[in-house]
């Protein structure tokens, strides 16, 4: 095959690598792909505690690395073009490989903060039905004290008792109506005197 062809082979290949989800995948992909698109050299993939010689490429970007690639085959089939091209083709495989690990750090993110955001929500839905329970209780107690506060103002204004409000000094701070029926003096007069 000739470069071109394996260039634009390999261009094809990387815009299907950068649709899979799974790294070992796209690194298995590559390597097979590549080993049936020529004869000159044949990749293999270093599993993890083998010994890396001169002729391994390391598959990565300055932040990550996804592993080693050897280059096997004879030296005189190993033309310099081709070579780049590999080596190349290597460096756009750790960019895909890097691009999935950034989209799987964003979706995991934002999968973190999608249940945070539930959670936090749920948490205020929670909030607010007691804020509004609480609001309906407090609501029931007003009325409550209203009504009493107005059953006792009519009693109070009502009545044919003298009744008074008064402090602990006995100074007068209100009367009902039945004083000034009784004595004649006018509330305004009494109010802020003493009892005695």
């Amino acid at each position: 095959m000739n470069i071109e062809h394996l260039a634009h082979d390999l261009f094809l290949l990387m815009l299907n690598l950068s649709q899979l989800q799974s790294s070992e995948r796209m690194l298995a992909i590559f390597v097979d792909a590549l080993n049936r698109a020529q004869d000159a050299v044949s990749l293999r993939l270093l599993t993890e505690g083998e010994h890396i010689s001169d002729e391994a490429i390391q598959i990565a970007t300055a932040q990550n690395s996804f592993g080693w690639i050897v280059l096997e085959g004879k030296e005189q089939a190993q033309s310099p073009e081709l070579l780049s091209l590999i080596r190349n083709a290597i460096h756009m495989l750790a960019l895909v490989l890097e691009n999935r690990v950034s989209a799987q750090l964003l979706a995991d993110d934002r999968s973190r903060l999608e249940k945070a955001v539930a959670a936090r929500t749920s948490e205020l839905h929670r909030t607010n039905l007691a804020i509004q329970a609480e609001i309906v209780e407090r609501t029931r107690i007003e009325d409550a004290l209203r009504e009493k506060t107005e059953a006792l103002d009519r009693y109070f204004t009502l009545s044919l008792d003298l009744l008074c409000i008064a402090d602990t000094d006995g100074f007068f701070h209100r009367l009902n109506p039945e004083w000034e029926r009784t004595l004649g003096y006018r509330i305004s007069e009494l109010e802020g005197k003493r009892f005695f």
